[in-house]
């Protein structure tokens, strides 16, 4: 644009701008052209700013979205953890109260068992109660499975006692010195081989876990 000023004003010198009908509109152009840029200029650079401001905005509400969503996914997996947490102890707790019933049926059974087999001669049944202990330990409170190990130990051992026992009882002639060796071997099978003091290191586990669960 100098360039053209300078043309102009040496044209101007040799008196021949009138003439010079180009130059005329060149330096028109470029009049306009300033004048525009300097109008335009300050309103591009707004325009840009505004742009840029808009482009922070939803980047910034698109950020805001995101972390909403996160808070939301994290709050719902809580509450579903909590929830399965307190489900899952509620099914202890009962399977823990149906252990217990099933101690004491297993404790009556085997009673019941030795007399069955020593004093009437029964063969050793095969409903034991055991078995459902041992299920409920196994799935549910598996804390308690080295106790219950001693627990089926010495039960087993109680059984093969009680099939020595009925051969010894089978071997031995007449009624009454049959009755006194079933009392002799009962008497013996309650002091050395019953497992009371099994049973009863379950059932004191089992209360301690009770505990444990109401208190958390």
């Amino acid at each position: 644009m100098e360039s053209l000023v300078a043309s102009f004003v040496k044209q101007i010198a040799d008196q021949t701008v009138l003439t010079n009908t180009l130059i005329w509109i060149q330096l028109g152009v470029w009049i306009v052209f300033g004048v525009a840029i300097a109008i335009a200029g300050p309103y591009l650079k707004k325009r840009a700013e505004l742009l840029a401001t808009k482009a922070d905005f939803n980047t910034l509400k698109q950020q805001l979205k995101d972390t909403t969503e996160v808070v939301e996914k994290v709050k719902t997996e809580i509450s579903h953890a909590d929830w399965a947490s307190r489900e899952w102890k509620t099914i202890r707790r009962l399977k823990i109260e149906a252990l217990f019933e099933g101690l004491i049926a297993l404790g009556t059974w085997q009673k019941n068992e030795v007399v069955a087999v020593l004093a009437r001669n029964e063969p050793i049944s095969d409903a034991t109660p055991l078995y459902h202990v041992e299920m409920l330990i196994r799935l549910y409170l598996p804390q308690l499975n080295d106790s219950f190990n001693v627990l089926a130990e010495k039960t087993q051992k109680s059984r093969t006692w009680m099939l020595d026992s009925r051969q010894a009882i089978s071997e031995v002639e007449g009624q009454q010195a049959k009755e006194e060796k079933v009392k002799e071997l009962v008497g013996f099978w309650k002091t050395n081989i019953e497992p009371r003091v099994e049973l009863v290191a379950v059932k004191t586990l089992a209360i301690e876990l009770m505990k444990t669960l109401a208190d958390t």
